[in-house]
């Protein structure tokens, strides 16, 4: 099979992503699981080469060589992009493809919580939408991204590695930047992306201190700040940021969050209830950054934000267990999946049989 056949019997399949390593055959991921396809040639060595060499742009070629591993996006015209990783195992190459719908989906076709839509209206400051790999952190940013783009006018600017989706400027300008072609770093286009001209600026990942500051400034100087990060909750969020910096400046950056955090957003994929095709969506937990919560932030009282975002708050929170409650008295999930998934299962069984309100 040649490589576009690959990706489109993946497609077929249903798969997220795509897994190509010398000595074996294609593996798939589907709804989560990892699926061996069946009457499929062992790949060799010169077969992913190949295929590598089919795909990859040719200003990559020498990063690869130099430092084995490299992100980039591939397209099959009209149908689907592809996230491709690069990298050696065993000493050959490994390739990774994950699946990027062609058109961005919006916040009711994702069926994520009605609250998400207020993300769209924040003006300043910082958004974070967390989880880990794989969760559909990316396509729920393209999905907000989106809605501002058809409602605002406003000038977009990502910094993404690699660019997932393509966002066509509709009543906002929209620049797409990608680290390694379009910018050195996250941290330099960033940087940069400061004298351009934003109202809104994503940020593909924060993974480091100096990408963290400049994130910081931009919210602080009357921009918008999109991020991703892969933590699973509000308080482990809060952790991982601090986590970039020396214990010394926790207080300072302590007020920083406080200042310049909006909303926080964790979420994981949970399957629906008899899909044929095993889809998922995403259950999330929603913390808007009160003035409670900035309290708690700045005197470093975060384990009181989980009580307050099991309460609910008001509307201005929503739990994992709240958001799972309801998928499963709507009968669109499982209390068996629902159990799998959770964080908590004594608290969701609790809820389940009335004990707790919610």
């Amino acid at each position: 099979m040649e490589i576009n056949e690959i990706l489109e019997e993946a497609i077929k399949n249903n798969a997220s992503d795509i897994h190509l390593q010398v000595g074996l055959p294609i593996f798939y991921r589907v709804a989560g699981v990892m699926k061996r396809m069946q009457d499929n040639e062992i790949l060799s060595d010169i077969k992913i080469m190949n295929i590598l060499s089919e795909i990859i742009p040719p200003e990559s070629k020498d990063v690869c060589r130099i430092f084995n591993e490299l992100d980039f996006s591939y397209e099959l015209k009209g149908k689907a992009r592809f996230r491709v990783n690069v990298s050696k195992q065993l000493g050959n190459f490994a390739l990774v493809f994950r699946i990027v719908a062609s058109e961005i989906p919006t916040i009711e076709e994702l069926k994520l919580p009605k609250m998400i839509n207020r993300l769209s209206s924040i003006k300043t400051g910082l958004i974070l939408v967390t989880g880990p790999t794989g969760c559909g952190k990316s396509t729920t940013l393209a999905a907000i991204l989106g809605k501002i783009n058809s409602e605002e006018e406003k000038h977009i600017i990502t910094i993404e590695d690699p660019i997932e989706y393509i966002h066509k400027s509709n009543k906002c300008l929209v620049t797409q930047r990608q680290v390694g072609f379009d910018t050195e770093s996250y941290a330099n286009g960033l940087k940069y992306a400061l004298r351009q001209d934003p109202d809104i600026i994503l940020i593909g990942e924060i993974r480091d201190k100096e990408t963290m500051d400049i994130a910081f400034m931009a919210a602080q100087t009357g921009h918008l700040v999109f991020a991703s990060l892969h933590t699973t909750d509000a308080n482990h969020t809060i952790n991982r940021i601090l986590s970039f910096y020396n214990p010394s400046e926790y207080e300072k950056i302590r007020e920083q969050l406080a200042e310049t955090l909006r909303v926080t957003v964790a979420q994981q994929l949970v399957k629906i209830k008899n899909s044929l095709n095993n889809d998922r969506l995403p259950v999330c937990e929603i913390l808007f950054i009160t003035p409670t919560v900035a309290d708690f932030i700045v005197k470093n009282n975060t384990h009181e934000i989980y009580n307050l975002v099991n309460q609910g708050s008001f509307g201005e929170m929503l739990s994992f267990n709240t958001s799972l409650v309801y998928l499963i008295k709507n009968n669109i999930v499982s209390a068996e999946e629902a159990l799998n998934v959770t964080n908590d299962k004594v608290q969701l069984k609790q809820m389940l049989r009335g004990d707790l309100k919610f």
